[in-house]
This record gives C-alpha cells, sequence and structure tokens, in this order.
C-alpha cells in the first residue's frame, strides 16, 4: 500500500526531534499529526485514528509506555517506540505495552523509514486478525443466543430440537426478520414472563 495512504502520529516532546521526524515522513508521502505531550496524543488517537502512532519513550508528565498502555486501551492505532535505551527490559516493556517496532536514537532516515513500513504491515496484519476475532465472537453469541432460544422452544412445545428450531426459522423467515433476532426477542419475553411469575 503506498505510503501517503496512510496517516502517522508523532509524539515527541522534543521541538528539534519532532521537527525532523515530521520533515523524514512527510517526504516520504505520510500525512503527520503532531503531539507534545501525552494528552494531546490521546485526543489525536480517538479523534483521527492515525495508522501508527510514533512515540518518545521519554514523554514528560506520562512515560512512553504508559503512554502506549493508554493508546492501546482506547484505540487500535499502532505504536512505534522510539527511545535513547536498548536495553532488553526497556524493549520488553515496549513490546508488553503494544509495540509493534522500536527504534534507538540516534537513527537516520532509512532507518526510521524501515521501520515505520515494518510496523504498518504489522498492523494490518492484526487489524485483520482483530477483525476475524470481533467476526467470530459476534458469531458465536448468535449461535449461543439462537441454541438457548431453540431449548426454551423445546420444553414449552415440546418439540425435538430439529422442529424447535425449524419453528423459529419459519417464524423468522415470515417476519422477513434475522434468526437471532426472533430468538433474542423470545428469550427477552421469556426473562419478562419469569420475573412477573417470581412477584406472583
Amino acid at each position: 500500500m503506498p505510503a501517503n495512504n496512510h496517516t502517522l502520529l508523532v509524539v515527541e516532546s522534543d521541538a528539534l526531534v519532532a521537527a525532523a521526524l515530521v520533515q523524514c515522513l512527510r517526504a516520504a508521502g505520510f500525512v503527520v499529526l503532531e503531539a507534545r505531550d501525552s494528552a494531546a496524543a490521546l485526543a489525536i488517537c480517538r479523534s483521527h485514528a492515525p495508522a501508527l502512532a510514533i512515540v518518545d519513550s521519554c514523554m514528560p508528565k506520562l512515560a512512553g509506555v504508559g503512554l502506549a498502555q493508554l493508546i492501546t486501551s482506547q484505540s487500535d492505532v499502532a505504536l512505534f517506540f522510539l527511545s535513547t535505551d536498548g536495553d532488553a527490559q526497556t524493549v520488553k516493556a515496549a513490546v508488553a505495552a503494544g509495540a509493534l517496532a522500536y527504534l534507538v536514537k540516534p537513527f537516520d532516515a532509512p532507518q526510521l523509514l524501515a521501520g515505520v513500513h515494518t510496523a504498518l504491515e504489522r498492523a494490518r496484519e492484526f487489524g485483520a486478525l482483530r477483525q476475524q476475532a470481533r467476526a467470530l465472537d459476534a458469531a458465536l453469541r448468535t449461535a449461543r443466543t439462537v441454541s438457548v432460544a431453540v431449548g426454551v422452544l423445546m420444553g414449552k412445545l415440546h418439540l425435538d430440537q430439529e422442529a424447535a428450531f425449524e419453528s423459529l426459522r419459519r417464524h423468522a423467515r415470515s417476519n422477513r426478520r434475522r434468526l437471532e433476532e426472533v430468538a433474542e426477542e423470545l428469550l427477552q419475553s421469556t426473562e419478562a414472563a419469569n420475573r412477573l411469575l417470581k412477584r406472583a
């Protein structure tokens, strides 16, 4: 995917470093947003959803790792860490916070761009996996709802499983509604009836 299809966020407290980063990334065709502190970075992640946040590990008030944890908990924005420290413990903390790439200062433009492209590719892969997981979770919830509704019909109407499912599906088709909607409605009405019986 061409670089100019991506919006990046640079979170860097040092004005000179930030200017160099922004210049390099814009020259490579990226749309670049800037934040000098953690509050601004979080606001941009929520409002603009950049493809990647390039975060300085030594941000004032809130360390880069802490900021990264907030970003990943509040958005799907991918993370790229910049640090003056390349020791194993710091790298491990960055990865645990959600970093997809890590670059030690000082660095040159080719290193930065290679890291950014690598992080974006990994972000695309993780995004696809998240979508699959969400779809699977939704499918499992639907199947569970329909299964419970079929069980309710089996008990109330003294039907076997196949007949109960067919009854539910026939009702959904005749009303031009999705099967899971009808199942959910049945369960809600059953719960309401049970509550009324308990109060009686």
